[in-house]
């Protein structure tokens, strides 16, 4: 996708906001991941994945439930979400006589049909990573079945989870971690068996990630919509209501699915220090240094700011004794004056006089000479010298001298 086209599209109060975000790490990523939903149009490959699921799936949880028989009937309308009149007909379909219905040639039919979805999904994974053409085979074929069968088992799986984690405590904290750590697991181990180790697992974890988040917020929803989307297909439209609302769930299944792979490739084959990490180039060790890097860029930017005093080291030859702290160059650490100098609190006063008058008789000889100009301190002395006494031009320096000896 053609970034200056982008932004040429946009307002121009818009523009610089958006070539700042655009020129960030999160606006690269984000405008990669809008071209890679692009490539590999997702709307389209979304609906090939829910119609080829609707025909997969379920007609093999059709035949486990048929190969269980009648007793389990409950469960798999659960699973399903099933409204009361469709759990009849599917009680009634799986009696005791019904598994004479389905033959073993049948049942080979249903799982030969059943790789459609997937071919479409190796299609599609194919598509995503940029792999090119798939390869094909006995090989290929058996993983492609099993990947099937593991999907459709999947269905099941996720109900029994919830209905395990209902019995323990904080049910609602243990059913979703249980459940991500599920997605994340699929969703990493199918693309792994479709692509035949075209593209390394770890490469796959981000994107497992990210579809595990999404349907921590997608399930629960879910749960809310579809038995009353499914009760209100079935009472207006009967069964073909229920079959147009089960795709169009799994239309939302099969977009967030790809678009959690397309964010998972383009953070894996990214250039930065995190698309390294992902891919092996680099550990986590140079990640974290990296983060401390950043932390002191923001202090020499002053985005964190340290004030205190830093310890004097001892091979510095103007230290200031060890162990004492010192004031940087700006002041950082020291304290400016709270309030201007003002007078003399009223009663210092007297003391403050007492101490004038008796500063002559501290620097006075006793045989009442003249003190030296060194000697005598307080403003008395200081008015009782002479201009030769105090500050006397350079020329007089040597006549006062001659007269001293």
């Amino acid at each position: 996708m053609d970034a200056d086209r982008g932004l040429a599209a946009l307002p121009g109060w818009l523009r610089p906001r958006a070539a700042l975000v655009l020129a960030s790490w999160f606006g690269r990523i984000l405008l990669d991941c809008a071209a890679g939903l692009v490539r590999i149009q997702i709307f389209d490959r979304a609906m090939t994945l829910a119609a080829q699921a609707f025909t997969s799936i379920f007609p093999l949880l059709i035949v486990f439930a048929t190969a269980l028989g009648a007793g389990h009937s409950d469960e798999f309308a659960e699973a399903l979400d099933l409204p009361e009149s469709s759990r009849r007909l599917l009680t009634d379909a799986l009696d005791e006589r019904g598994f004479g219905t389905f033959s073993l040639l049948s049942i080979l039919i249903v799982l030969v049909s059943a790789t459609s979805l997937a071919r479409a999904m190796v299609r599609a994974y194919a598509s995503v990573w940029d792999v090119g053409k798939v390869r094909s085979g006995v090989g290929a074929a058996g993983r492609w079945l099993l990947v099937v069968l593991l999907l459709s088992a999947f269905v099941l799986i996720s109900r029994a989870i919830g209905a395990v984690a209902g019995h323990l405590p904080l049910a609602w904290i243990t059913d979703s971690a249980a459940l991500f750590l599920a997605d994340v697991l699929i969703t990493v181990l199918v693309p792994a068996m479709l692509l035949g180790g075209a593209v390394p697992a770890r490469r796959l974890v981000p994107g497992g990630l990210v579809f595990g988040l999404v349907m921590l917020a997608v399930r629960p929803a879910g749960q809310i919509y579809m038995p009353r989307a499914l009760r209100s297909s079935d009472q207006h439209y009967g069964t073909i209501g229920l079959a147009f609302t089960y795709i169009g769930w799994l239309y939302v299944i099969s977009f967030c699915l790809l678009g959690a792979a397309v964010i998972g490739q383009v953070l894996a084959t990214d250039r930065s220090l995190l698309g390294r990490v992902i891919r092996g180039e680099a550990g986590l060790r140079a990640l974290s240094v990296a983060v401390r890097a950043r932390q002191l860029g923001a202090v020499r930017h002053q985005g964190v700011q340290d004030h205190g005093g830093q310890a004097d080291r001892g091979d510095r030859p103007d230290r200031v004794g060890a162990g004492e702290r010192e004031i940087d160059q700006e002041g950082g650490a020291g304290q400016d004056d709270r309030d201007a100098a003002g007078p003399d609190l009223t009663e210092h006063e007297p003391a403050a006089g007492d101490h004038e008058d008796h500063a002559e008789d501290d620097v006075d000889p006793p045989e009442g000479g003249q003190p030296d100009a060194e000697q005598q301190v307080g403003p008395g002395a200081l008015q009782r010298l002479g201009p030769d006494q105090g500050q006397r031009p350079d020329g007089q320096v040597g006549a006062a001298q001659e007269h001293q000896h």
